[in-house]
């Protein structure tokens, strides 16, 4: 059954929004790593039955670039998952998701600071625009906050999940092509596992006994994180992205923001308040000055490939 492009860019960022709601749900209960951890493992053993043959016939070359497989598991895969995590344990899932879509903005400015890209003026706009959106939402409108730096410590943490993504596509669009297209993404699934494993075997350590006596809707939305946003998203997208231009799909993303708005609402009780317009605004505004430009097309398309 074919189904229409268009459709599946909206599924992916609805499936994407519940990594936020499941996050602020279960933020508490289940530890960052042990979350980020179980995502991935959940969605590798979905996909291997699929992959395998391919990642058997793949390994020495895995085996030769452990390292980049690494790298690539370390920033796409766990520090932006459990940055999330974190970030939706302090703030409102609604601020975290806003604060995620800045996502091509920050692409671009590393792709400019480190690589050396071409950007334009009005890409430089675009940046200080989304930048200056972030901020507002962050100190919530309020001038006190900002020149007290007033700032909340999952909003920090939600910085850093967007910044590690950033690094990771640049990574991914530079390097990623020396692995067959076809085993990219259980390959950096199983990178990210191996990253999470040592930080939820110390945050066990730590904490504890977590997983006693868990309530049975806890392990339904470890589940779900598993198969939704980290399966289901990627697959919608991935299909997607090959019928259509990279700036078309990354329109679509902006819908994450207003889906994790609308579900935080009406499941979480949490409020949508003028300083999310006002920041909002700004950050689709730069979001779409920077990504109009013919040039992030080919960069966009790998950037997302696996968000």
């Amino acid at each position: 059954m074919n189904i229409s492009p268009n459709i599946l860019l909206v599924l992916a960022p609805l499936f994407w929004s519940l990594n936020f709601l499941i996050g602020k749900d279960i933020a508490g209960v289940i530890p960052s790593g042990a979350m980020t951890l179980l995502r991935w493992l959940i969605t590798f053993i979905i996909i291997l039955p699929f992959y395998w043959k391919q990642l058997a016939q793949n390994r020495k070359l895995f085996l030769t670039h452990w390292r980049l497989i690494l790298i690539l598991g370390l920033t796409g895969y766990f520090l932006n998952s459990a940055g999330t995590f974190l970030a939706v344990s302090y703030t409102t899932a609604i601020n975290a998701a806003f604060i995620a879509s800045l996502n091509p903005v920050v692409f671009a400015l590393i792709s400019f600071i480190f690589l050396k890209e071409r950007i334009s003026k009005m890409q430089i706009l675009g940046i200080i625009t989304s930048l200056v959106g972030v901020l507002w939402i962050i100190f919530k409108g309020n001038i006190a906050y900002i020149l007290s730096l007033k700032i909340n410590i999952g909003d920090g943490f939600m910085l850093i999940a967007v910044l590690s993504w950033a690094i990771y596509s640049n990574v991914l669009k530079n390097k990623g092509t020396i692995f067959p297209s076809n085993t990219l993404f259980p390959a950096m699934v199983l990178g990210g596992i191996a990253v999470s494993l040592p930080y939820f075997i110390g945050e066990a350590l730590y904490i504890g006994g977590w997983w006693q006596n868990l309530e049975p809707r806890y392990y339904i939305s470890v589940l779900a994180v598993g198969i939704f946003p980290s399966l289901l998203a990627f697959y919608c997208w991935n299909t997607a992205l090959q019928a259509v231009t990279s700036n078309h799909a990354a329109i679509f993303l902006n819908l994450i923001p207003v889906f994790t708005t609308i579900l935080s609402i009406l499941i979480l009780g949490e409020q949508f308040v003028f300083y999310h317009v006002i920041g909002g605004l700004l950050i689709f505004s730069g979001v779409v000055m920077v990504t109009n430009d013919i040039f992030l097309t080919k960069m966009l398309k790998e950037s997302f490939i696996t968000n």
